[in-house]
Parts: C-alpha cells; sequence; structure tokens
C-alpha cells in the first residue's frame, strides 16, 4: 500500500508497505530528501531539494520534486513532475 501525506509543517511524506517490509518513508528535512527504513534509521538520498509533493488519485500519484543549486554564482532550478500509475492497489 502507498500513503501520501501532506502536512505543511513537516512538507510531503510518502509511505510505503510492501509484503516483505512496513513503513519505508520518504520525506523532506529541511532540504534534504530522506529515506527512513527501518524505523530510525534515516539516509539522505538527496540534498539541496527545495520542494517536495506526493499527490495521490485514485491509482495514480504524481510526484513534484526541485532542486535549487547555485552554479557558478548563477541560481539553478531542476523541477522534476511525474505520474505513477499504480498497479496491484
Amino acid at each position: 500500500t502507498i500513503t501520501a501525506n501532506y502536512n505543511s509543517t513537516t512538507n510531503d511524506k510518502i509511505v510505503f508497505t510492501i509484503p516483505t517490509a512496513t513503513g519505508i518513508q520518504y520525506y523532506l528535512n529541511g532540504s534534504n530528501l530522506i529515506r527512513e527504513y527501518p524505523a530510525g534509521t534515516t539516509r539522505t538520498v538527496a540534498s539541496n531539494i527545495s520542494l517536495l509533493k506526493f499527490t495521490l488519485t485514485g491509482s495514480l500519484l504524481a510526484i513534484q520534486i526541485r532542486a535549487d543549486q547555485t552554479i557558478y554564482a548563477q541560481a539553478t532550478s531542476f523541477p522534476l513532475t511525474a505520474n505513477v500509475r499504480l498497479r496491484n492497489d
């Protein structure tokens, strides 16, 4: 199962439960994209993330993520929007 929760104070979070594992989480902590599994064990997956949003509508998961970085004194933004159709829900 997939649970996508939006909370304006903690940013977006998505939680996966699969037959062999429960509570695999991805969320934004400051500007770091964090993967947490097992509970309490975290790993930084990406940094300089300014936007993270998961929207689950039926079997369609919309993902928005943006990374911001200054390169050679030029502010650069790298946005990504993807839609994923879920199977076996």
